[in-house]
C-alpha cells in the first residue's frame, strides 16, 4: 500500500493560515463587541473612581446597593481596571466555581505584593504553582473532620478559659473573644502557650499583623494599585509616600513568618514542643519557607473571622432571646447542668448546630472576602469578563437573599433544620469560606471553635441587654468597623449565670491547666 503523504502544499498552508487568522479574528471581535456588566457612568481619565465605597463606609453594604440599581452583576472601571461585582450567588458559583480555572487568581495588589512583603502568602499569592502546594500541605493537617479532631481538645480548653475570663471581667468581653481565638490559634499552630494575664507578645505581633494585612489590603486604598505606574515615581516625590508604608509593614510580616516557627523549631530541639501544625511539617521534612507561609495563614484566616462571628452570635442573643432559650433548653436536655458541652456531643445538638448556621448568615464575618481575577475573556450572560479584571462577591447579599432564605434579617436557626413540613434552607457556609480553588483551608476548624464557645457560652450564660440608670434595657447600637472583616463595634451586654453551679465548673479549668505561666519568656530567648 502506497504511504499517504500529508505533506501540505504552500497554498494550503496559506489557506489554514489565512482561516485560523480569521476565526481568531472574529472571536477577539466578539469578544471585544460585547458589553461590560452595566454600572455607574465614569468620567474621563478615572472612570468610577468615585463611585467605590467612600472611606469609612462599610463596603460590603455600599457594594450592595448595585444589585437593586444594575441586577445580578455589574462592573466598575476605575482608571485601568476593571472590577466586576458578582451581586447575585447563582453568578458567583458559574463564574467561580464552575470556571475556576480561569478565575482562581488574585489580582495584581501592587502595594500588598511588591512593597508590604505579603508576596508569598497563602491569601494573596498569585504563584499558581505555590498555591497548589500550600492547599497540599495544609490539607494533610487540615482536610477532613477527622483530621482536626486532635484540635478539639485545646479549642474546648479554651472556650471554657474564655467563660473564667467572662466570670472575672464581663465587661472586656471584644479582648476575651481576642485573647481566645489568638490563644488556640497560635496552640494548634506553634505550639505557643499564651500568658495567663496581661499582654502576650505574640498575640500583640499577631494582631499588629491582621491590621497591617487589612490596612495593606484595602479595596481602593492605594494608588499605586489602581495605576501600576505609580510604582516609578521616587519616594520623596508627592505618591511616592506608600513605599515608606510598605517597609513598615513588611517588617511585622517578617517577624511574624520567623520568629513563632524559631520557638517552635527552639522546643523540637529541646524535646519540649507540643505537637503542632508546624511541628507536624517539620517532621515530615516540608520546606522551611512552606512551613513559615501556610502558618502565618493559618493565623490570618481564622483568629479574625472567628472573633467577628462570635460578635455576631452576642448580639443575636440579645436581640432575639427566644432563640437562646431554646438553645439552652437543648443544653439542659441533652448535655445537663453537671458539664460544660464538648465537641464530641454535637451530633446530639441540632439546634445549636443550626444556629451556628444561622449566626454565619444573619451576620457574615467575611461578606466581600478577598477579590479574584479572571486569567482570560469569559463572556457570561451576554457580558464580557476582560481578562485581568477583578471579581468580587459580596456573601452578605447572598445570605441575605430573599430567593433563598425566607424573611432574611430574622434570626431564625429553624430554618436549617428538617421536619416533615420543612426542607432546610440553603447552607451559607457555602457563601462564606470562598470559592472555587481558593476556598479557605481552615474552615473545618473555624467551625468547631465558633460551635464550641457558642454551646459553652449558652450553656453558663444568660445573655440579655444591660439595664441602664433608668431601669430600661438598653438597645444596642450596631454599627461595623470598616474593612474586610464585618467586626462590630462594642456594645454593652450582661452576662448572667444560669446556674450557680456552673461557676464551680467554669473554675476547674484554673486547677486542671492551672493557667500555666506561657512561653513568652522562652520567645524572648529565641533569636531567628
Amino acid at each position: 500500500m502506497d504511504r499517504v503523504s500529508i505533506t501540505l502544499s504552500p497554498t494550503a498552508i496559506l489557506a489554514v493560515a489565512i482561516l485560523t487568522s480569521y476565526l481568531l479574528w472574529r472571536t477577539f471581535r466578539k469578544s471585544q463587541s460585547l458589553p461590560l456588566p452595566p454600572g455607574p457612568k465614569g468620567l474621563p481619565i478615572v472612570g468610577n473612581l468615585y463611585d467605590l465605597p467612600p472611606e469609612g463606609s462599610v463596603d460590603f453594604l455600599e457594594f450592595a446597593k448595585h444589585r437593586d440599581l444594575y441586577g445580578p452583576i455589574s462592573s466598575l472601571k476605575v482608571v485601568g481596571t476593571t472590577i466586576i461585582l458578582l451581586n447575585d450567588k447563582q453568578c458567583a458559583v458559574d463564574i467561580l466555581d464552575k470556571e475556576s480555572a480561569k478565575t482562581a487568581s488574585r489580582p495584581e495588589s501592587t502595594f500588598a505584593y511588591e512593597y508590604a512583603g505579603f508576596k508569598k502568602s497563602l491569601a494573596l499569592t498569585r504563584d499558581r504553582r505555590l498555591f497548589r502546594e500550600y492547599r497540599k500541605v495544609m490539607a494533610k493537617v487540615l482536610g477532613s473532620r477527622n483530621a482536626v479532631m486532635k484540635f478539639h481538645p485545646q479549642q474546648e480548653l479554651e472556650a471554657q478559659k474564655f467563660l473564667l475570663r467572662l466570670l472575672k471581667d464581663p465587661e472586656h468581653y471584644p479582648e476575651h473573644l481576642r485573647r481566645e481565638a489568638g490563644a488556640f490559634i497560635l496552640k494548634v499552630t506553634y505550639g505557643y502557650s499564651i500568658i495567663p494575664e496581661g499582654i502576650d507578645p505574640l498575640v500583640t505581633l499577631s494582631e499588629s499583623l491582621l491590621e497591617r494585612f487589612v490596612y495593606a489590603t484595602a479595596p481602593g486604598k492605594w494608588l499605586v494599585d489602581l495605576i501600576p505606574q505609580v510604582q516609578y515615581i521616587p519616594e520623596w516625590f508627592p505618591g511616592g509616600g506608600y513605599k515608606k508604608s510598605g517597609r513598615k509593614v513588611e517588617a511585622v510580616v517578617q517577624e511574624v513568618i520567623e520568629k513563632p516557627l524559631a520557638f517552635t523549631i527552639h522546643q523540637r530541639k529541646q524535646n519540649k514542643h507540643v505537637p503542632s501544625y508546624a511541628s507536624d511539617l517539620l517532621d515530615d521534612n516540608e520546606p522551611h519557607d512552606m512551613v513559615s507561609w501556610t502558618s502565618m495563614g493559618m493565623y490570618i484566616a481564622g483568629a479574625d473571622t472567628t472573633v467577628a462571628s462570635l460578635k455576631g452570635f452576642l448580639l443575636a442573643m440579645i436581640l432575639f432571646p427566644s432563640a437562646q432559650r431554646k438553645a439552652q433548653d437543648e443544653i439542659d436536655r441533652v448535655v445537663g447542668r453537671d458539664r460544660l458541652p464538648l465537641l464530641s456531643d454535637r451530633d446530639n445538638l441540632p439546634y445549636i448546630n443550626a444556629m451556628v448556621k444561622e449566626v454565619m448568615r444573619w451576620h457574615t464575618p467575611g461578606p466581600i472576602a478577598l477579590p479574584h481575577r479572571a486569567d482570560e475573556d469569559i463572556i457570561y450572560r451576554g457580558y464580557l469578563i476582560p481578562k485581568g479584571a477583578t471579581i468580587m462577591v459580596n456573601a452578605w447579599l447572598y445570605n441575605n437573599d430573599p430567593s433563598y432564605y425566607a424573611d432574611p434579617r430574622k434570626f431564625s436557626p429553624e430554618r436549617f433544620l428538617k421536619d416533615e413540613n420543612h426542607e432546610p434552607e440553603t447552607d451559607p457556609t457555602e457563601n462564606i469560606f470562598g470559592w472555587g480553588r481558593r476556598i479557605c483551608p481552615g474552615r473545618l476548624v473555624a467551625d468547631s471553635a465558633v460551635f464550641v464557645t457558642m454551646a459553652q457560652t449558652l450553656a453558663a450564660y444568660t445573655i440579655s441587654k444591660p439595664i441602664g440608670p433608668d431601669g430600661k434595657p438598653v438597645e444596642p447600637v450596631v454599627d461595623y468597623i470598616p474593612g474586610i472583616v464585618a467586626h462590630l463595634r462594642p456594645f454593652g451586654i450582661d452576662f448572667k449565670l444560669r446556674d450557680p453551679k456552673y461557676e464551680d465548673i467554669i473554675r476547674t479549668v484554673e486547677k486542671e491547666d492551672s493557667f500555666d505561666s506561657g512561653d513568652a519568656e522562652i520567645l524572648a530567648k529565641v533569636k531567628y
